[in-house]
């Protein structure tokens, strides 16, 4: 997230400039090799995506370069940021910052810097009040303005996610600032809402993605990181504060969820259906569709509608029954938008499927091979949130990558009824969900095991392992990758020192000796200066967190969040 810091007002403010600084950082890019990175513009224009240049292969080396590379990306975009500030050498700042979710995003009064405009933002949010968030300038791209427009357009009016905000002894709902009044038009007296899915796509998330060496064996990973999503949400827990509050969510992933939400109301039950359409019991931005492993499809035990002529003429084709019902799924409903140049295509485009694809936005995305190159299919694992260094994201992504990898090698199965994954995703959001919750999880991870044994556990133990409530030793995720990396043969130096740092980061957090960077940032409001107990956090303790957290992420001070309890 772009934004700059002002010294000496004790200020911080969103830079809606995404389009320009991509530009400039895709000519920068063009004259260093090797090119560290790829460029995107995110839907928000104070957000950018970066992405490997080349994906990483399953090489040591490789997994060895991955903090090094985020690092260069990191310093790449801060560079860009103060070659193009008019401030550089003043009392302000610039910089690019890995967090999930700017703290006081949408909070009425003065949010973004420098320039603003006079009207409410075109999807007929009624959260931009006196802010000046019109869609056109928040958002610069048309395709990202048609997709913010269309997700209000198709539901019929405005959605909303009602944020509940974090009860602390003076917090006093009637007396917050601002959204009381937006929640009298909603006919809600309680807690704020954000009501645009320009304000739902403004958080970010760490996502990786991994191929498979054949389509079966990405429908593999796909399932068998399914169950995995709200464990690792959790783990990763980095979005306490919301709309300036904190809340009662430590993650982001329920802002999206009913922020897009596009279903109509006939689709959500609300209305009688319609002719040609269908009951759709969860959001694009929902958990799952379901499993797309044959073997796995008894375990779709939650209904979810299918398109009958796309699978009947999937199936005429000779897809199998589960991937032709899993892909006829995503045509339930409309695409959110469509390019101009896709209007006429041929059978050999795929278009319109990656567009489809594209706009459901779920815990993982099984993801088709691109028309071109040697790309194969995929599974994109989504639920982890951004973290504050390049330490921290190196060490959950190559958790990720290895954990795969492990899957593969030892034959592991984690699959659990697509109920009981939903049930998980409703706790794993929850304030310090990763020590107060337990999560139904299968207690033994073999494939091959007839019986199918899942009980609650608690993260610490499905990530370190240890005796499950069912009376059975559970061997733990990071107990299993090391058995993994037992089965390797590589002489890289320094290979299985920097793996088992990672690894360490990942146990410790989850046996709670180190605290996530949703709790430090909770610890850090609620210890600040101008915190009155009343969950609001201040213009000023908004600067500071900000600033430390820059500092941090720049190595200038100690990583405290990363400091044992």
């Amino acid at each position: 997230m772009m934004m700059r810091l002002d010294h000496k007002e004790k200020t911080a403010r969103i830079i809606l400039d995404n389009d320009e600084v991509v530009k400039d950082l895709e000519r920068e890019d063009g004259h260093s090799e090797p090119r560290p990175s790829t460029w995107v513009v995110e839907t928000p224009a104070h957000m950018v995506e970066s992405l490997p240049w080349k994906p990483f292969t399953d090489t040591a080396a490789d997994f060895a370069s991955v903090e090094k590379n985020l690092f260069l990306r990191r310093r790449q975009l801060n560079a860009i940021l103060q070659k193009r500030s008019p401030t550089t050498g003043r009392d302000e700042e610039d910089i690019g910052l890995c967090i999930t979710a700017f703290p006081r995003y949408g909070f009425p009064g003065s949010y973004i810097a420098p320039r603003s405009l006079s009207e409410l933002s075109r999807d007929g949010s009624i959260m931009a009040g006196n802010e000046i968030h019109h869609i056109d300038y928040a958002t610069p791209y048309p395709r990202n303005r048609s997709m913010c427009q269309n997700i209000t357009e198709r539901r019929g009016g405005i959605g909303g996610c009602q944020i509940p905000i974090f009860k602390d002894i003076a917090t006093d709902i009637g007396k917050l600032d601002g959204p009381l009044s937006w929640n009298k038009k909603l006919k809600e007296c309680t807690d704020p809402t954000l009501d645009s899915p320009l304000f739902a796509l403004g958080v970010s998330a760490t996502q990786v993605t991994v191929q498979g060496k054949d389509l079966g064996e990405a429908r593999v990973l796909h399932d068998q990181l399914l169950p995995i999503s709200p464990i690792m949400m959790a783990l990763s827990a980095a979005t306490p504060i919301l709309h300036g509050y904190l809340t009662e969510w430590d993650c982001r992933w329920n802002v999206p969820r009913f922020a897009c939400d596009c279903r109509t109301a006939p689709e959500r039950g609300l209305e009688p259906l319609q002719d040609k359409s269908y009951r759709i019991p969860k959001s694009r931005f929902g958990t799952s569709i379901g499993y797309v492993s044959s073997k796995n499809a008894s375990l779709n035990d939650v209904h979810f509608p299918y398109h009958e002529e796309t699978y009947k003429q999937l199936s005429k084709e000779g897809i199998d029954c589960s991937l032709a019902r899993y892909m006829a799924r995503l045509f339930v409903q409309d695409p959110l938008y469509m390019l101009e140049e896709h209007l006429s295509q041929d059978a050999s485009d795929i278009g319109h499927l990656q567009n489809f694809l594209m706009t459901n936005w779920q815990l993982v995305r099984l993801k088709v091979p691109p028309e071109e190159g040697d790309v194969g299919w995929r599974a994109e694992f989504r639920t982890m949130e951004v973290q504050l260094t390049d330490f921290e994201q190196a060490a959950y992504i190559n958790f990720m990558i290895l954990l795969t990898k492990a899957i593969t090698a030892l034959q592991l199965d984690f699959v659990i009824p697509i109920s009981q994954t939903d049930a998980n995703m409703d706790k794993a959001p929850l304030r310090d969900a990763l020590q107060k919750q337990e999560f139904l999880f299968r207690v033994e991870p073999f494939l091959g095991v007839e019986e199918r044994i899942v009980c609650e556990m608690s993260i610490d133990v499905i990530i370190n392992g240890g005796l499950t409530t069912a009376g059975i030793e559970f061997p733990g995720l990071v107990p299993l990758v090391r058995r993994y990396l037992t089965t390797l043969e590589l002489g890289e130096n320094g290979f299985r020192p920097q793996m088992e740092g990672y690894l360490t980061l990942i146990c410790d957090r989850a046996a709670g000796r180190v605290p996530t960077t949703a709790q430090w940032i909770r610890d850090f409001v609620q210890n600040h200066q101008e915190y009155q107990n009343d969950s609001a956090v201040t213009e000023r303790t908004n600067y500071d967190l900000m600033k430390i957290c820059n500092d941090i992420s720049q190595g200038r001070v100690e990583a405290l969040h990363l400091s044992p309890y």
